[in-house]
């Protein structure tokens, strides 16, 4: 299966143009959509037993150790910080 995928430059938004399966091309909606579908179900099958999951090896809540934060390290890190720039995905200035 190739997919050709395309952007739209105004928008930033993608979408699948056609799809090349088994030997045919695909340009109408509803045929993407059945494909696409089809892949998608045989990704995550149906089949699988939702209460059969593996049970982890060793503690599960390992002990962590004890965080010290230091206020004058805290202090003298903030103030680096451009607070007129654009955050970042994490909301915090780069």
């Amino acid at each position: 299966m190739i997919l050709e995928i395309c952007q739209n430059k105004t928008t930033g938004f993608c979408r699948v143009t056609h799809i090349l399966d088994k030997g045919t091309l695909h340009t109408r909606s509803q045929a993407k959509t059945r494909i696409l579908n089809e892949l998608f179900e045989s990704v995550f099958s149906k089949g699988d037993d939702p209460t059969n999951i593996p049970t982890l090896e060793g503690d599960q809540y390992p002990d962590k150790p004890r965080l010290s934060i230091d206020m004058h390290v805290t202090h003298k890190v903030l103030t680096y910080l451009k607070v007129k720039k654009a955050p970042s995905p994490d909301g915090l200035p780069n």
